[in-house]
């Protein structure tokens, strides 16, 4: 039984004794009783320092301590327990929070492994500490049990370090020691615990559990174990999910452990059978310490009083049995601490018994690091002025501007500045999320998120179910959902554009067309189908497009490495429903069998679906499907992927999977299809029709992976130019929106220098630079004149040179002693150089050696690494040396710490920041990526 306390009476509360017994529940109305008197004298004390020493901004704290002094107590224990806004951990002036005022330690993850698992390189989690779709912040009342009192301090670190705004922490302490309970006590008024409950050590943790919440005051609730880490987003992604998708428990089954025995950060894959995709999917169960859930739930489900081991598997089986959806948050925001003594755990499973469970070593100790972000940086430049009269400048470029609009990398790496309201599944929902400001509409909570948020644009695609199956039903042939139409309705009288995109036409155009014709704009996946919707829809903005890749999710990051297996195949075999798709499927495999080949059954776990499931004869090669970001790392395991195009006929529809491979580094043997030969082409594609065809594509591609590698490469420039989800957002915008202005292409401003003895070196340089593909380009050289004689040899050299072979080039002939050439040799000096005599154009800068060969695809090749990554300086790691062979040393498509001078592509905004390319520290805090050794050789 428990008692109710007024809401301002938030009181240290502990269960009271006598001569060594101790009564069996706690008896909150007996201690308040006993101690009536001295909480009398208390709040008198209180309520006369606060009448005589008060002053305007200072809290109760601060006034009560001008009368004890810096060495009394400020807080009596039974006080009210107030908190500045720095002990909440809202230090506005960079001061941490006090630390507990204990000499506990307890081991936690290096800060390095903590840094990557709260900002991983593919961000798949929601922006959760942006604003939430509600006015106010609900309080959470955050639950810590514990019988340790050395993990007070992880505890309360935990508590205070998370960046959600009202929050109250509770804390259980389980003890029969009474000088255990006197430290508890002292530390609770120390740090200002909001709640400090004390049990006997006899109590089991689901009455703890229950006696902690019926002493909260929060909406929601979170429970934090005591030896775990709970990163500052923890609270606000939970709090996100719970509010934005309309459930009542929330929490991870993926998590990541750290071992402390082989000091590794360990990622451990538990996909749930009904669904493989654990982010944002419904679960039967989740990690029990983090759990995070509404009290209105709990008041329902209460945990069970008599349970020690399992309270939180046992809730979470009631709470699924009463029809409450239970969703997955990210991997991200939480490390489960593994210590090197097992018995210091109520989970007995050993560091090797762990790894058996599908676990994969995502880091060993301080291998990840915490970088700084290169959009920190500005650095701004003057107008160009001809000041220097020792320079004399040649042109080939008369207006000194290159035409278009160019692109800064901040401007391609950070969201466009728009919001979409969207409602999509997994894939789609995770690649426009990295584009722009995202709101997941929900079925029940739409017109509120449309009230409450600014949406510039609604974008609706075909889907089965959603992201947490919320939409599923919501689209089928005939039938118009009334949330659909709400939607529409109520975006077209706030006059916000709606998008329909229909990607999975044509076999399902009937099952969509009727949700289709509501909105403003439609895009279909089949281009024959344009002149379908323009006859049932009342406008005629219907627009055709297929699939993209999503650079952040796949890119070719690490694809050079050793191939791990030869051949796979992944989806559905479905021949009951697409009888070519069963004969190409059964044609791909019966090649591939002996040669090694993996097939992941999207329908493996599901056996309701036998009908999709493989023939017999495949067995052998049949493994479970895996969660979809597994999959994407799973592109760059293998030599080749298989892929079968249902639709064949059709000159814009193609399997959406080929995309995503090639844009991983990984070449794709393929039935035929007219989409994917208009869209993608046939580089990195051998495109089969026969089992004998089949045969020699596979026998080509393992017998030549470098040759297919090459092949593979020119399909990814046309990727990343052309097929990004970034420009279908763009297109979005341009056809919905009438002021919007599409970003232009990337440039590059290639700088380089050379003496006047070198001149028979300037041919190729010139050459290099006016083979590259790169259209917006632009080359400045400063040539150094040695002898004041030579300058007019030199100029008529240069002018013969330059006009005759390219446009876009400035040349800076320079004599006399004011700019000895050692100067001009560090970059920033160079680029300060020109930038007083032309005009830098690019926000990308790499240097040329005229001595070295650049290959005409150096420049966009580089580029692209930019789009693709999040690295601060590309480069070349590996090259070809003089006699053609390559260098033994170097990575490629890898981030390192050094790069090949004459290699390195930078940002204007990070020059001020270097003042050479030519040797990069390998301590330096920039983070460098090498591309392969392909368009570059040392001659």
């Amino acid at each position: 039984q428990s008692t109710s306390f007024p809401s301002d009476m938030r009181m240290l509360r502990r269960r009271p004794f006598t001569h060594g017994s101790r009564p069996e529940r706690y008896n909150p109305t007996f201690a308040i009783r006993t101690r009536l008197p001295l909480l009398f004298v208390c709040l008198l004390l209180f309520s006369f320092t606060t009448f005589f020493m008060w002053s305007p901004g200072e809290k109760h704290g601060r006034a009560i301590a001008k009368i004890l002094g810096p060495d009394d107590d400020p807080l009596p224990a039974q006080l009210p327990l107030h908190k500045t806004d720095c002990e909440k951990g809202d230090c506005t002036n960079g001061a941490a929070p006090s630390a507990p005022h204990t000499n506990a330690t307890v081991s936690t993850p290096p800060a390095s492994v903590v840094a990557s698992v709260a900002s991983p390189q593919v961000k798949a989690r929601p922006l959760a500490s942006a604003s939430l779709l509600f006015e106010e912040a609900k309080l959470v009342s955050v639950v810590t049990m514990t019988r340790r009192f050395d993990y007070m301090s992880n505890a309360l670190n935990n508590f205070r370090q998370q960046t959600y705004s009202e929050k109250e922490l509770i804390m259980v302490f389980q003890t029969d020691d009474d000088e255990e309970e006197a430290r508890f006590l002292k530390l609770c008024r120390e740090e200002h615990v909001d709640v400090c409950l004390t049990v006997a050590a006899s109590h089991r943790l689901g009455y703890m559990s229950n006696l902690a919440l019926e002493h909260s005051r929060g909406t929601y609730w979170a429970k934090f174990d005591d030896d775990d880490t709970y990163l500052p987003e923890y609270l606000n992604e939970a709090i996100w999910t719970i509010e934005t998708h309309n459930v009542g428990l929330v929490g991870k089954l993926e998590v990541m452990f750290y071992l402390q025995s082989r000091d590794a950060l360990v990622w451990r894959a538990i996909a749930s059978k009904r669904n493989p995709i654990a982010y944002l999917q419904p679960a039967k169960y989740v990690q029990g310490a983090t759990m995070v859930a509404s009290r209105q739930l709990w008041e329902s489900i209460r945990f069970n009083d008599t349970l020690t081991r399992g309270e939180d598997t046992d809730f979470q089986k009631r709470v699924a049995q009463k029809g409450h959806v239970i969703l997955c948050t990210s991997l991200y925001n939480f490390i489960a601490y593994r210590r090197s003594h097992l018995n210091t755990h109520t989970w007995l499973i050993t560091d090797e018994e762990l790894m058996r469970k599908r676990a994969k070593f995502v880091s060993f100790g301080e291998g990840i690091e915490h970088l700084m972000d290169s959009s920190d940086f500005k650095l701004p430049y003057a107008p160009p002025s001809n000041s220097n009269p020792n320079v004399q400048v040649v042109t080939s470029d008369t207006d000194g501007f290159v035409s278009g609009k160019t692109s800064r990398l901040e401007d391609f790496r950070s969201r466009l500045g728009y919001t979409f309201g969207l409602v999509a599944d997994v894939m789609t929902h995770a690649s426009v999320s990295n584009n722009v400001k995202v709101v997941a509409i929900h079925p029940k909570k739409w017109k509120y998120q449309l009230e409450k948020e600014h949406i510039d644009v609604v974008l609706v695609e075909s889907l089965w179910a959603g992201l947490a199956e919320e939409w599923r039903s919501k689209m089928r042939p005939g039938y118009v959902a009334p949330e659909i139409k709400g939607i529409v309705e109520f975006c077209r009288k706030k006059k916000i554009p709606t998008v329909f995109w229909n990607k999975e036409d044509p076999p399902n155009f009937k099952r969509y067309i009727e949700t289709a014709s509501l909105f403003d704009v439609i895009y279909t996946s089949h281009a024959e189908y344009v002149p379908k919707y323009l006859e049932r829809v009342p406008h005629k903005n219907v627009f055709v497009m297929s699939f993209s890749a999503e650079p952040h999710l796949h890119n070719p990051i690490g694809c050079r490495r050793p191939k791990l297996h030869n051949l796979c195949f992944a989806g559905s075999y479905s021949a009951h429903v697409y009888p070519q798709r069963g004969r190409d499927i059964d044609m791909l495999l019966d090649a591939s069998l002996d040669k090694g080949v993996t097939v992941y059954d999207r329908y493996a776990r599901l056996p309701q679906y036998v009908n999709k499931t493989f023939p017999a004869k495949y067995k052998s090669a049949v493994v479970p499907d895996v969660p979809y970001e597994e999959l994407i790392q799973k592109y760059k395991e293998f030599k080749a992927f298989l892929n079968v195009n249902s639709v064949r006929e059709s000159s814009s529809m193609f399997s959406r999977r080929v995309v995503e491979i090639l844009a991983s580094g990984t070449p794709v043997i393929s039935t035929p299809g007219e989409g994917l030969v208009k869209w993608v082409g046939t580089d990195g594609v051998w495109i089969v029709d026969s089992l004998p065809e089949a045969s020699a594509a596979i026998d080509s591609v393992l017998g030549d992976t470098e040759g297919a590698y090459l092949a593979v490469k020119k399909a990814m420039r046309k990727i990343f130019r052309y097929l990004t989800f970034r420009g279908f957002v763009e297109d979005i915008l341009s056809k919905s929106m009438k002021d919007y202005e599409k970003s232009g292409p990337f440039g590059a401003t290639v700088l380089s220098r050379m003496k006047s003895t070198q001149m028979g070196r300037l041919k190729n340089l010139i050459e290099s630079f006016s083979h590259q593909v790169l259209q917006d380009k632009q080359l400045v050289l400063v040539i150094d004149v040695v002898s004041g004689d030579v300058v007019d040899e030199v100029m008529s050299a240069v002018k013969s040179t330059i006009l005759s072979e390219s446009s876009d080039i400035t040349v800076l002939v320079h004599s006399g002693p004011v700019f000895p050439f050692h100067i001009a040799s560090s970059l920033c000096r160079l680029l300060q150089l020109a930038d007083e005599h032309t005009t830098i154009r690019h926000h990308f800068i790499t240097e040329f050696y005229p001595s070295y060969e650049y290959g005409p695809h150096f420049l966009d090749d580089q580029l692209d690494a930019f789009i693709y990554t999040d690295a601060t300086i590309v480069g070349k790691s590996r090259h070809f040396e003089r006699d053609g062979s390559v260098s033994r040393s170097g990575e490629e498509h890898e981030f390192v710490e050094k790069l090949l001078p004459g290699t390195a592509m930078t940002s204007l905004s990070l020059l001020e920041h270097i003042c050479s390319l030519r040797e990069l520290p390998p301590t330096t805090s920039f983070k460098h990526y090498a591309t392969d050794r392909y368009d570059f050789a040392i001659k």
